[in-house]
């Protein structure tokens, strides 16, 4: 989120010093103390040269500090990069503290906290920073009192974290695996943060979120020393989509397609134990009297545990407050550009359009029906051609913007206008459905009113969901 900061919100009167002011310093934890043989990343503690913001206000709610910025030294104290001090209020008032870890936008030191924070977990996770900077972290301290010993913050794990490691099977072996690129996809990847009542929501659009392939070998027995991939999301609930993806070197690509709907709650852990499986399946089929073998082969990803395992991310008795979106696309439903996923309305019915059950795809903002795209072809009115200005085409539902395109040209299936004669007069037209009525006696074309309101579009037909 970006902050504009007036200039009487950084005015920093907290580095005024009195004869006996005290510093304000502080040390950090996160979440509770970890009891597994895994190590995880940023689990118990910020990673060092992580920033984190200092908001500081006095009990009344006026503010003290406003955006300081402090860096952990991975061992759970905080420095400031500048090396300046600030101090508790005159006569060491006690403080209320605010303080927050993420991915988002603070322009300024000592701007004023703003009502939200607009975080977003990085879509490439692979890597170890995006991950810890995708892990949005939130505490608040009220009624501190001034002392010369650091203030202990104990930050929550705002959103929700996967856990999974591979093992291959089969024909699939330690060496086909290398080089094995791992993502996470149809998920929600941005969340808000209320500062005032600490409650979380999650937002924006989907998308795609790489992380670090890593398997057990082939022969393991089991998951007692295995390392995992770590992937950060924000709280939602998934259907039964497809849902993890593995792509071998060699093309292969292995799905993972849960077989219920599973939501993902803030400051809670999923742990996956998945396999990497090949089936190959050979149907006899006769062709002109031949038996010719048909082959099948499928790439799946199955959970051993069935379910995931859950922990809590923080100790037991935190709550944290979350407004749940639902992710439920399969992956043909929608469309990757490469930064997020776009929704694909599935055709109109074949008797509208005269076409095969395929997407449709907005290929621009404000297209020209030249500028829409089917599939294989473009798309085209069963009975005519209307010219590109007579006619606007949005997410698939084309309007006439003009007055009407010539009356032999068109057939309106969806609210039962239709030609009747070769080239009708307004009397010649029925209408069973639009409330269409003639307002002046004996009307002209333009002297009908659409009493209903709005123009008519053609419908964009049912979601082929798989």
């Amino acid at each position: 989120m970006t902050v504009v900061a007036c200039s009487d919100d950084t005015d920093d009167i907290s580095t005024a010093i009195a004869s006996n002011s005290i510093p304000i310093t502080f040390r950090t934890g996160i979440g509770a103390v970890s009891t597994r043989a895994f190590v995880p990343t940023q689990d118990t503690i910020i990673v060092k040269h992580e920033p984190v913001w200092m908001y500081v206000n006095k009990v009344d709610g006026e503010k003290h500090v406003g955006a300081w910025q402090m860096v952990s030294n991975g061992d759970g104290s905080l420095v400031v990069p500048d090396g300046s001090k600030k101090y508790y209020p005159e006569g060491n008032q006690d403080v209320d503290v605010y303080s927050i870890h993420g991915n988002f936008n603070v322009p300024s030191n000592n701007s004023n906290m703003p009502k939200e924070f607009h975080h977003n977990v990085s879509i490439d996770q692979s890597k170890e920073l995006n991950y810890v900077r995708s892990d949005l972290l939130w505490i608040t301290d009220s009624d501190q009192e001034a002392s010369i010993d650091p203030v202990y913050l104990k930050y929550r794990h705002m959103l929700s974290k996967i856990e999974i490691c591979f093992q291959p099977s089969g024909d699939i072996t330690d060496d086909s695996i290398m080089g094995a690129k791992a993502s996470v996809g149809n998920v929600f990847t941005n969340a808000a943060l209320d500062t005032k009542n600490s409650e979380g929501e999650t937002e924006g659009d989907l998308g795609i979120v790489n992380f670090r392939f890593i398997a057990v070998s082939h022969d393991a027995t089991g998951f007692n020393d295995a390392n995992y991939a770590e992937i950060v999301i924000p709280p939602q609930t998934i259907e039964a989509r497809k849902l993890f993806k593995v792509a071998l070197a060699d093309g292969s690509e292995f799905y993972y397609k849960p077989d219920q709907s599973i939501t993902f709650e803030p400051g809670k852990v999923y742990r996956y134990h998945m396999q990497l499986k090949k089936t190959v399946k050979i149907t006899p089929v006769i062709v002109d009297n031949w038996v010719k073998d048909s082959v099948n082969t499928s790439y799946t990803i199955n959970s051993l545990d069935g379910a995931p395992s859950v922990t809590d991310w923080n100790s037991k008795d935190v709550y944290i407050k979350w407004k749940y979106m639902q992710a439920d696309p399969t992956v043909d439903d929608w469309f990757y550009d490469g930064t997020h996923w776009e929704y694909v309305r599935s055709s109109p019915s074949v008797d509208e359009w005269g076409k095969d059950s395929t997407d449709i795809k907005e290929v621009n903002t404000d297209p020209t029906v030249d500028k829409w795209q089917n599939d294989s072809n473009t798309i085209s009115n069963v009975d005519g051609n209307p010219t590109v200005d007579d006619w606007y085409s949005r997410h698939s539902d084309i309007k006439d913007i003009t007055g009407g395109p010539v009356v032999d040209d068109w057939k309106y299936q969806t609210n039962g206008i239709y030609d009747i004669v070769g080239k009708p007069t307004v009397d010649d037209w029925k209408n069973k459905k639009s409330g269409i009525s003639d307002v002046t006696g004996k009307p002209t074309v333009d002297d009908w009113k659409n009493q209903n309101g709005g123009s008519y579009y053609w419908g964009a037909g049912d979601i082929d969901k798989k």
